[in-house]
């Protein structure tokens, strides 16, 4: 047997030696957590719009 041979003989019992590769599921957003960054976001939207206070306009003027 050549020296080639006995590295592919050994390369394969190697590798038939080792367990298949674990396929963790890919972690996302979960739908709650998009609906609290939202929510936070408009919270803090709000808080800003608010301190800005509103000035009287009269209705012909906003249209």
């Amino acid at each position: 047997m050549s020296v080639t041979a006995a590295r592919a003989d050994t390369a394969q019992a190697e590798t038939e030696l080792l367990p298949a590769p674990v396929r963790r599921r890919q972690r996302g957003l979960r739908w709650w957590k998009e609906v609290l960054y939202v929510l936070a976001f408009y919270l803090v939207y709000s808080a800003i719009r608010n301190t800005q206070g509103s000035a009287a306009v009269s209705a012909a003027h906003a249209l």
